[in-house]
């Protein structure tokens, strides 16, 4: 028996994959001094035999930017780096070996966004935004993640310049030094699927902010109250390829927040399709391609709001009769393209009420077909109809007479007399 244990001891202090596991720990630092408790911490692994795949393992930055990652196994073969990102700033570490049971990596964000402001437009602080963050009881609001997003006017989707999480009693607290005076604030929290926000509002030199109270709505899992307005699609011919955006509009009704993760839709894409690329989500929606599909987790509160995703279609889709699938209670789809240089048009069903238009935006020209999707169609059809456009004429025979003929009469009007 002491034999047995001797050797278990053994086996434990050889072999690394049989420890109780890997510790990565550090602290999270943005080079602008603001606070990353509360972010995401992601471990990543890189190795070139093994397929590209998301994060090993995830956590939370804790209080003075402090986070710790666990992992069960790793492998001597691979590299690892610590990631994460606050507000739209990713900063990553440089990749490393584990070969040991606790290694520690620190992570400065450089050039995480300060709040842009300019000394005319400078209120001095500070501002501190603190409130409570509420739900229905039973629900645990602390842990949320809250964000102070700044609002300028040439951004109207805004940027993230401040995080933190609530505490056990479900508060939080953001300090501000400095603000814009033309730029609107928004404090907002998230936990899981759910969401809420205060009202945009601006700030003033010595304005003592009231305490905010961001409440948790009510969440409801049934498809019934989710539609999609319109399914744009808009084509960009570029060399040896078209550019498809998709852009969806979608809407709820449901005064709260619809959460469909847990019955994604899925979107067939056209044939051969490449380069799958998610622009924008509404609220906690996550979009992803998996073998020529669109995987749509939809997740947002009351209101509406755009999806939009964007891929390739390769020279062989020209010409071709092509297939896209439409989620459940589309009501419309439209289609948009700029170039000249070729067309697309309707299929099917669609191709009976289509209604076209032009509209213009500085230089740029936008042609569209659109159509109302009366039938309940569950796709759209429709063909890529490439002209090719030469890029130089070669002289006709009757202009190369033409031309011939005026040279002639040239000599012998000019050149002719001169001679003589």
């Amino acid at each position: 028996m002491k034999k047995l244990t001797l050797l278990l001891s053994l086996i434990c202090l050889l072999s690394p994959s049989a420890w109780a596991g890997y510790q990565i720990s550090g602290t999270i630092s943005a080079e602008q001094g603001q606070k990353t408790e509360g972010i995401n911490v992601v471990l990543i692994e890189q190795n070139p035999n093994k397929p590209p795949q998301g994060p090993i393992a995830m956590a939370k930055v804790g209080k003075g930017g402090v986070y710790q990652l666990e992992v069960q196994e790793v492998d001597s073969t691979s590299q690892y780096m610590v990631g994460t990102r606050l507000g739209e700033v990713r900063a990553a570490s440089k990749p490393f070996k584990i070969d040991q049971p606790k290694v520690t990596v620190d992570v400065v964000i450089e050039g995480a966004a300060a709040v842009a402001v300019d000394s005319e437009n400078l209120l001095k602080g500070p501002f501190v935004f603190a409130g409570t963050v509420r739900a229905e009881p039973g629900f645990d609001a602390s842990g949320a993640t809250i964000q102070l997003i700044q609002v300028p006017m040439d951004n109207p989707k805004g940027k993230v310049i401040a995080q933190t999480v609530s505490d056990e009693d479900n508060t939080f607290s953001i300090t501000l030094d400095n603000a814009d005076k033309h730029s609107l604030y928004v404090v907002a929290a998230a936990k899981g699927v759910r969401m809420g926000s205060s009202d945009s509002f601006p700030l003033q030199a010595g304005f003592e902010l009231p305490p905010f109270d961001l409440e948790f709505l009510q969440v409801t899992d049934d498809p019934s109250h989710f539609a999609i307005k319109k399914n744009l699609y808009y084509f960009e011919l570029m060399p040896e390829k078209v550019q498809v955006t998709e852009l969806l509009l979608v809407e709820t009704e449901y005064k709260g927040t619809l959460d469909l993760t847990k019955k994604p839709f899925v979107k067939q894409l056209p044939i051969g399709a490449t380069n799958f690329q998610v622009m924008r989500a509404v609220g906690q929606t996550q979009v992803e391609e998996i073998g020529g599909k669109a995987i749509i987790a939809v997740a947002f509160n009351y209101g509406r709001g755009q999806i939009y995703f964007s891929y390739d279609l390769p020279p062989s889709a020209f010409d071709q009769d092509l297939l896209s699938q439409l989620l459940p209670r589309t009501e419309e789809v439209d289609l948009v393209r700029t170039s000249a240089g070729f067309d697309v048009k309707f299929l099917g069903s669609l191709s009976e009420n289509v209604i076209e238009s032009k509209k213009s935006h500085g230089q740029e020209v936008y042609f569209s077909k659109r159509a109302l999707v009366l039938g309940g169609e569950k796709e759209v059809k429709f063909n890529l109809n490439v002209e090719l456009i030469p890029q130089k004429r070669l002289f006709y025979p009757a202009t190369l007479l033409m031309v011939l003929l005026l040279s002639g009469l040239f000599w012998y009007v000019k050149v002719k007399p001169e001679r003589k």
